[in-house]
């Protein structure tokens, strides 16, 4: 289903993941609260797909984990899909994923937005939107790694 990834990468010495789980809900929900989105998870409640609204906890793998160098679960893994309103009833849209690692006196924050190649733009949009919202909690926010 999906076919495109945006992603940033960022550590702080600041934002801890409750932190960053409060700005990624904020983010999802401004992004959610569109009429067409809005829309779009009235349909899947409707034609019986409610479990494709609202948060989950996202499959995290081993090659995720050795590709930030940490070889432990995140503090935080949370996901959120917000849906399109072309197809939005069967699951159409963009999922967010979040996870923080709090190492030391640092925290890796991962943000990704997975989408197809119909809601790629929409999805590079509320990966910005997230890292933003991160960067007013830290100023001195260090980009890692990122496609956006």
């Amino acid at each position: 289903m999906f076919n495109s990834q945006k992603f940033v990468v960022v550590t702080s010495n600041t934002i801890g993941a409750e932190q960053a789980g409060a700005a990624f809900r904020e983010a999802t929900e401004a992004g959610r609260s569109s009429k067409a989105s809005r829309l779009a998870e009235f349909g899947a409640n409707v034609a019986g797909n409610s479990d494709l609204t609202g948060y989950y906890t996202p499959e995290l793998d081993q090659a995720t984990l050795f590709s930030h160098g940490v070889s432990t679960e995140p503090a935080l893994l949370i996901g959120s899909r917000v849906l399109n309103f072309g197809g939005g009833a069967k699951g159409r849209g963009v999922d967010l994923h979040l996870a923080v690692w709090e190492e030391h006196e640092q925290s890796r924050i991962r943000v990704e937005g997975l989408s197809d190649m119909m809601t790629s733009r929409k999805s590079g949009r509320l990966v910005a939107d997230i890292l933003e919202r991160l960067r007013r909690l830290d100023a001195d926010l260090t980009v890692v790694d990122s496609n956006i």
